[in-house]
């Protein structure tokens, strides 16, 4: 059985590392949104970068959908759908492009 000083410690720990996670996302989906805005053949103008920042609004929003939809089937849903659980965020990624 866990000491509660080690189940704190390890909850303390997930919490890190899901805040890093995140962290980490956030830094790649920013770095995607500047590689797509310079990437443009329109000049850059502010109001470029107003549209470019709400498309990615839009599809994360998506994205966040379809992972929320996806992971609250169980695994036998899931398995009828023909999906591994670990691929509802690639199904995702995937389905936010395409939007």
């Amino acid at each position: 059985m866990l000491h509660s000083g080690n189940s704190a410690s390890a909850i303390v720990q997930m919490q890190k590392e899901v805040s890093c996670s995140l962290e980490t996302e956030l830094k790649e989906r920013a770095m995607a949104f500047l590689t797509d805005v310079f990437a443009r053949s329109e000049p850059m103008t502010f109001s470029s970068l107003v549209r470019g920042f709400r498309e990615m609004r839009r599809r994360s929003a998506v994205r966040r959908e379809i992972i929320d939809e996806l992971s609250a089937l169980n695994d036998r849903e899931l398995a009828d759908l023909n999906i591994s659980r670990f691929d509802v965020r690639a199904i995702a990624d995937e389905a936010a492009r395409r939007a």
